[in-house]
Order: C-alpha cells, then sequence, then structure tokens
C-alpha cells in the first residue's frame, strides 16, 4: 500500500502552523502561490464539526 505524499504546502515549515483553536493548519504570510494551491487542494473536501475547513477558513478553491 502506498502512503500519501506530503502536501507541498508542508515542505518548508515557514509556510503552515497549527492552529489550536481552529484544530488544523493555517498557512503564513511567507507561503508561496504554489504552496497555497497546494493547501486548497488538501483541504478542499476536509470536513471538521461539520463545516468544510475551507468555508470555516474564510477560504474557497476557486
Amino acid at each position: 500500500m502506498k502512503s500519501p505524499e506530503e502536501p507541498y504546502f508542508m515542505k518548508n515549515e515557514e509556510w503552515y502552523y497549527f492552529d489550536e483553536k481552529a484544530h488544523c493548519l493555517k498557512l503564513t504570510d511567507k507561503a508561496p502561490e504554489k504552496a497555497r494551491k497546494s493547501y486548497i487542494e488538501h483541504y478542499k473536501n476536509h470536513v471538521f464539526n461539520g463545516e468544510y475547513v475551507l468555508e470555516a477558513l474564510g477560504m474557497n478553491d476557486d
């Protein structure tokens, strides 16, 4: 069984942090556009407490 590949946005620890209150990873201002696209791709179908993570963060996958 192949293990899932680490999302691009996680390649550099300066690009993200764990938000304790939201219980998810969030991007920093240092994240480049490619990392932002990777973040959206990674979280686009994730649900937490009945709400899509990207919607809760005010983001979308457009």
